[in-house]
């Protein structure tokens, strides 16, 4: 009995050894998307409309946290902020967090923490490869990272809900349309020539983008993420790896680089 009790001990202490739960939170400008990783694989996922201290810990109750990362592109209530920091002593991203990839942007203070965290995920899953993040979200992003681990700079145009709402709020008479993907290329009422134009017309134009960074990047990946990708993943004929949780996964190699548990 006591044989098989010490070894039932020692599993229990690999196994615990083998366990780190680390939190990393993304907060957008219209939603949350918490994950809880151990090491660098996502446990457990949660989208929320509005964060607060009682949502992080009903999502956290079942695990022990031993770092957090917090990319915040919205705004971030002062009272979680101040519990994140007390709690966890959470890295909040900036452009002056030590980080695995080197910026190249005129402006890094400007640089979106959502860009920079989505370049840090990419580079965590293609190593020494030149890489395209494309997410599509509020505003649609498309970024560059060398096989340097460099991150080159990128564009940002409106993204599907910016732009079918812009159609509709500067006008007097064109309506609020869904985000739907009309089979024709031609609309046949104003419904679907303001989807063609809204929807179809953004794929065009990341569809656009790719073809002239593919040419110019030798092998260059194309990650996708955001609120719209599946849309366009649906759509597009490129060669593409959706990566629906790429921002939270350079947070979890922030906390690493920075040696957090």
């Amino acid at each position: 009995m006591n044989t098989d009790y010490q070894w039932y001990s020692q599993v229990l202490d690999i196994l615990s050894i083998n366990v780190v739960y680390r939190l990393a939170i993304d907060i957008g400008n219209t939603r949350t998307k918490m994950g809880v990783y151990n090491h660098g694989d996502l446990v457990e996922f949660k989208l929320v409309e509005k964060l607060s201290i009682d949502n992080i810990k009903e999502f956290i109750k079942k695990y022990s946290i031993l770092g957090c990362g917090v990319c915040a592109s919205g705004v971030i209530d002062n009272q979680v902020q101040e519990f994140l920091s007390k709690e966890f002593r959470a890295i909040f991203l900036s452009h002056e967090t030590k980080i695995p990839i080197n910026i190249l942007y005129e402006t890094p203070h400007t640089l979106g923490r959502d860009r920079i965290a989505a370049s840090i995920g990419a580079w965590k899953w293609f190593k020494s490869q030149n890489t395209l993040i494309v997410n599509m979200g509020t505003c649609i992003t498309m970024d560059v990272l060398d096989a340097s681990g460099t991150f080159l700079g990128g564009n940002i145009s409106p993204g599907i809900q910016m732009r079918l709402k812009a159609m509709h709020e500067f006008t007097a008479k064109l309506p609020l349309v869904e985000g739907l993907v009309p089979i024709d290329l031609l609309g046949s009422n104003t419904t679907k020539a303001m989807q063609n134009g809204g929807v179809k017309g953004a794929f065009y134009e990341v569809e656009s983008f790719i073809e002239k960074l593919t040419e110019k990047y030798s092998q260059l990946n194309v990650v996708l993420s955001g609120g719209d990708a599946p849309l366009f993943e649906k759509y597009t004929k490129s060669n593409i790896f959706a990566r629906p949780y790429i921002v939270l996964d350079g947070l979890i190699e922030v906390l690493i680089n920075n040696n957090e548990h």
